[in-house]
């Protein structure tokens, strides 16, 4: 059985750490939307720019989990085999 899942807003939180290095980075936040330029009152361009370079920063690498993600996914592991797969960097590892 291969069970497929994006990690980033479904294990890790991608938009709390998003959201924290934009306020870093000066911006803040106009309103609620899913859309990065919205929420910003920023060109859809520039959003995608950020997003870009947020992905490429190092926060990326310190996602802090999403709610109970841990807890669900020590659970899942003790009986099935666990593959990662990183899009960022296009690897596949076994653990």
């Amino acid at each position: 059985m291969v069970i497929l899942t994006d990690v980033d807003g479904v294990l890790l939180s991608w938009t709390h750490s998003f959201e924290w290095w934009m306020k870093r980075k000066g911006y803040k936040k106009k309103e609620t939307s899913y859309f990065v330029d919205k929420q910003y009152g920023i060109s859809d361009e520039k959003a995608r720019v950020l997003v870009d370079h947020f992905n490429e920063s190092a926060a990326i690498g310190f996602l802090p989990p999403l709610r109970d993600a841990i807890k669900y996914v020590r659970k899942f592991t003790l009986s099935h085999p666990l593959d990662k797969s990183d899009t960022l960097c296009n690897s596949v590892s076994k653990t």
